[in-house]
């Protein structure tokens, strides 16, 4: 396995070699072995150069009893990230030669018993890492109607609000009035991974556990696979995306249990129908044909423990997902697929308490109304430094805002239960809450309410609010606005010319 010095000297795999590998890479910059370039980095020798001293050790690629070498780790590439995560060894940087040797003597035999003990599983897993899907820093929320209609469902789960058994009983069906696409919960094979039996009485069940946060996990999850054709993700990497800080191992098993079950619920889901309106391909003008009879995400493949082999209720450690057919078909027209906010901002609120859970419910109805009001809204420079704000044709109101995407407790049990006035105290911490995260960059209550002890309740829930979002939200709904604007002017007909 001959390797070769950027100044051309060549090595090759023998102690001698070795040490002209580490003398060339202190000497020069970077040196190229087994068709890799290793660089020197902040004068020091890196890890990377101690895999190279396995040769003097296994000159054939491994020991008699099979344990892998550093040559063949070195093969795979990548070596440095693997070995940085798993031993607690800081990058040296010593220039003696006989410190240097030490030091790798100890490292190979740190090497040798890592490579016993769990290092070939923790290896493998570092393999699978390199195809894992990265969660981005910020995710889009979904707000075509699609997305909406399922948020919608599954924010209802825990009441059962609207989801009423087929006429045969063999499905759930979600009923809003007015809604062209009809959200269906079939039992299918797939709960037999939970667990459980594919019945009605099952899906009741999934559905009383999801709510307001299974519907961020939606969210995520569509980010995810419509910007990838293929996303393979572990379920730890979910857990973060929503913001949950699992405080202990038991927790973290809870989490990865809810997690998953949400993932079988999406898969279960089914949308029926077509959205309202006419869209046109951008570059054929032609009609799009948007009715849709399917999933939007599927589980096309799960990891799962050594130790789960026995147990096929277990939540796997990482899933494979894809779109379904209707969201694969549009991933590249985002007009059809339209998206609005940072999932991610509403998923650092603290929902332990009531206040944070309602205000990841606003925020999402807040996202929701903002993109499908963008090409509607109005917009204006305000302030000394003369800011960009975004105005929407009409003000929202409480009711409007705490029931698309209804949070637990819901405003209606709070105002019918025994202290009502603590919805107020909700909605105010959950603005504050928003503020905070720059989800609103404005808030107003337009009418002043009547100061009365009883019978409040419904003017509160309906007094006009002004709620605009942040500067940076409001230039992408000018440009929206501006985006519309030119559509509908290339619709019209010419103007006629009269002399």
């Amino acid at each position: 396995m001959p390797a070769r010095v950027t100044q051309g000297i060549q090595i090759t795999a023998s102690p001698e070699g070795a040490r002209q590998f580490l003398d060339s890479l202190l000497e020069h910059k970077s040196v190229e072995w087994n068709g890799k370039t290793w660089v020197k980095q902040r004068g020091s020798v890196t890890l990377a150069t101690l895999a190279a001293l396995s040769v003097t050790r296994f000159p054939e690629g491994g020991p008699e009893d099979g344990t892998p070498s550093f040559v063949m780790l070195l093969g795979m590439g990548k070596t440095n990230a693997m070995f940085d995560r798993f031993f607690d060894l800081p990058a040296q940087t010593t220039t003696d030669l006989d410190d240097f040797y030490t030091l790798a003597e100890i490292f190979l035999h740190a090497l040798q018993a890592w490579l016993h003990g769990e290092g070939i599983a923790q290896y493998q897993k570092w393999l699978d890492g390199q195809k894992r899907t990265p969660i981005p820093r910020e995710m889009d929320q979904a707000t075509f109607i699609e997305a909406r209609r399922l948020g919608q469902g599954y924010s209802d789960g825990p009441t059962g609000q609207n989801w009423e058994a087929s006429n045969n009983e063999n499905e759930l069906i979600h009923y809003l009035p007015n809604e062209s696409l009809q959200l269906k919960v079939v039992p299918s094979g797939v709960l037999n991974w939970l667990g459980q039996p594919a019945t009605v009485e099952s899906i009741k069940a999934e559905l009383q556990q999801a709510g307001v946060p299974a519907v961020l996990a939606l969210h995520s999850v569509l980010h995810l696979i419509i910007e990838n054709e293929r996303v393979y993700v572990e379920l730890d990497d979910l857990i973060r995306s929503l913001g949950w800080k699992p405080r202990s191992v038991a927790e973290r098993g809870k989490m990865r249990s809810k997690v998953w079950r949400w993932l079988v619920l999406f898969q279960s889901s089914t949308l029926v129908g077509c959205r309202p309106g006419t869209y046109k391909d951008p570059m054929t003008r032609q009609i799009i044909d948007l009715t849709m009879d399917g999933p939007l995400i599927a589980i096309t493949g799960r990891e799962r423990a050594a130790q789960q082999a026995f147990d096929d209720s277990a939540p796997p450690i990482a899933v494979e997902l894809v779109a379904g057919s209707w969201v694969s078909n549009f991933r590249n027209n985002r007009k059809v697929l339209s998206y609005y906010g940072d999932i991610r901002r509403l998923g650092r609120i603290q929902a332990g308490k009531p206040s944070g859970t309602w205000a990841q419910s606003i925020g999402l109805a807040l996202h929701q109304r903002w993109r499908e009001g963008a090409t509607r809204s109005s917009h204006k420079t305000v302030g000394q430094d003369n800011h960009l704000t975004a105005c929407r044709d009409k003000p929202f109101t409480r009711y409007e805002l705490l029931t698309l995407f209804r949070p637990v407790p819901s405003v209606e049990d709070v105002l019918s239960g025994s202290n009502p006035v603590r919805a107020q105290t909700y909605w105010t911490e959950a603005i504050k809450l928003l503020k905070n995260e720059g989800v609103i960059g404005h808030y107003c209550e337009l009418e002043k309410l009547p100061d009365v002890r009883q019978g409040w309740h419904d003017t509160w829930l309906n007094q006009p609010l002004d709620i605009r979002p942040t500067q940076e939200s409001a230039k992408t709904q000018a440009r929206l606005a501006r985006t519309a604007e030119r559509a509908k002017r290339r619709g019209r007909p010419p103007k006629k010319i009269t002399s």
